[in-house]
């Protein structure tokens, strides 16, 4: 899980490159970021 703001995006493009992709996006507490679900399959 991790915020897809950061770095302007680039920290999601990595792991978009590494075969993950978002499944949602959670918000643990009132007031923080929505931080994104990702999930990759496994081989």
């Amino acid at each position: 899980m991790g915020n897809p703001v950061n770095g302007n995006g680039a920290v999601q493009a990595v792991y978009e490159a590494w075969g993950y992709r978002t499944i949602g996006g959670q918000q643990p507490f009132a007031g923080s970021p929505v931080f994104a679900c990702m999930t990759r399959e496994l081989r």
